[in-house]
């Protein structure tokens, strides 16, 4: 096994599915192609900052971290680590059951 594939293998490991305690709703709402294209970007190039996210999407910083906000809220992305904090994915997939769904 390389290095790359086993740094791969230890990231996978260190990745859970999402967890049933987040609303279906709330995830769905926070999945835009935008955000979608956030997480895109956070996975391929595990920015060390927002600022060094921002500078991959081209989207000014108000406008990405309300973005990582609502990612956060959904249980998809975590901030971690002191100023600077970084994204990071908490979540490797993302499942909905759509009978679970409210018809508010």
């Amino acid at each position: 096994m390389t290095e790359a594939m086993a740094q791969e293998a230890e990231r996978q490991a260190v990745l859970e599915p999402m967890p049933p305690s987040y609303k279906p709703e709330e995830v769905l709402r926070a999945l835009t192609p935008e955000n979608c294209r956030l997480v895109a970007l956070i996975h391929r190039y595990r920015p060390q900052s927002i600022t060094e996210l921002c500078r991959l999407a081209a989207r000014p910083q108000p406008n990405v971290s309300r973005s990582l906000a609502a990612l956060e809220r959904a249980g998809i992305v975590s901030m971690v680590g002191t100023k600077p904090k970084r994204p990071e994915l908490a979540v490797r997939r993302v499942t909905i059951e759509l009978l679970e769904l409210q018809a508010d």
